[in-house]
């Protein structure tokens, strides 16, 4: 049993089945090839927003997007990136990695866009990675635009006028000078007033309000 990693072995058992069947004259230049009859396995957690998060089992090469599969793919609710909390290199440890901010632990992430156009084909998983998929964060926007509702955050540097534009843009009867933002902060929902260029946060709620007549 050989991971992908060992062909320089590989090539030594070649040699020496070389050597065995050419000593004594049996065989003038025997061929020999070699394939790997199966890859070592290795063990990773999916969690978050998955249809059957926890612990599967991988063989080869595991690539985000085979674990995400065999976890029975992401939920619709699932947001725009994933993450990969890691041990760091000579730390050991039972289960998930929960936190991959910590002092033995790095925490890696990655779009969902580029996984799914194949950007990040070759960062590969490694034994004992954990999987994180968060939910997808959204925001609303609400009075006087085209279509008002609730949305879903792809960047994290969306900007009031993006939001804005999701929603269809301002109706006739918008002032969209006037717009605010109803943030919950330490507990308290508060209404801000905003720049089109400012920062929209998880769950905000954007407010067009109506033009003075």
């Amino acid at each position: 049993m050989c991971s992908g990693r060992c062909r320089g072995e590989l090539r030594d058992d070649q040699r020496t089945t070389v050597t065995r069947l050419s000593k004594g004259g049996l065989i003038l230049n025997p061929q020999v090839t070699v394939t790997v009859e199966k890859y070592r396995s290795q063990s990773v957690y999916v969690l978050g927003a998955v249809q059957e998060p926890g612990q599967i089992t991988l063989e080869g090469n595991a690539s985000i997007m085979s674990a995400i599969a065999k976890a029975g793919s992401m939920t619709r609710d699932a947001g725009s990136f994933v993450l990969v909390n890691r041990r760091k290199a000579g730390q050991v440890g039972d289960g998930p990695v929960t936190d991959g901010a910590g002092p033995q632990t790095e925490q890696i992430r990655i779009s969902r866009k580029d996984l799914e156009l194949g950007v990040v084909r070759d960062f590969l998983l490694q034994d004992g990675d954990t999987l994180v998929v968060p939910k997808a964060q959204v925001f609303f926007v609400t009075g006087y635009v085209k279509s008002p509702g609730q949305y879903v955050m792809e960047d994290d540097n969306l900007t009031v006028l993006q939001a804005i534009s999701m929603a269809g843009g301002p109706t006739e009867r918008a002032a969209a000078n006037r717009t605010k933002v109803q943030r919950v902060v330490n507990g308290k929902r508060l209404e801000l007033k905003v720049k089109m260029s400012d920062v929209v946060q998880a769950n905000d709620t954007i407010v067009v309000p109506q033009r003075f007549l």
